[in-house]
């Protein structure tokens, strides 16, 4: 297995850069962000997990997003490629994500760091519509 991670704030393009290149080349797309926002709409244990610590105004627990990202690869053969946009977001995610890439013969091979002006991100930010009323 083959990973390239892209970091940034929210609003630097991650998604958009991965899914041109999931377009482009063999890499396949992993958006922890997207994973959980599934499980919380379909209110799997992740979910509820998830939906609890937000609620408290807390992050997912690392070991949880570890979790889901051993689940998500697990569905393909060691020969994969994974661009994961926005993990790992704490050094006891980066660590895990070192642990769990020697256990299974992986290998990082590039880490990109968005940067983009504030005043940017919040134009980009604020144009998002999350709320539906």
């Amino acid at each position: 297995m083959i990973a390239v991670v892209l970091l940034g704030p929210p609003g630097a393009g991650k998604g958009t850069l991965a899914e041109s290149l999931q377009d482009k080349t063999d890499f396949i797309h992993v958006s922890t962000g997207d994973m959980l926002r599934e499980a919380i709409q379909l209110e799997t244990p992740v979910g509820l997990e998830v939906k609890a610590s937000m609620a408290r105004g807390e992050l997912a627990p690392d070991a949880l997003i570890l979790d889901v990202i051993k689940e998500r690869i697990s569905r393909e053969d060691d020969t994969v490629h994974y661009l994961f946009d926005g993990f790992p977001r704490t050094l006891q995610q980066a660590e895990s994500l070192d642990d769990l890439l020697k256990k299974i013969g992986g290998e990082l091979i590039h880490v990109i760091n968005m940067t983009v002006p504030e005043e940017m991100l919040v134009n980009r930010l604020t144009g998002r519509r999350t709320c539906r009323t």
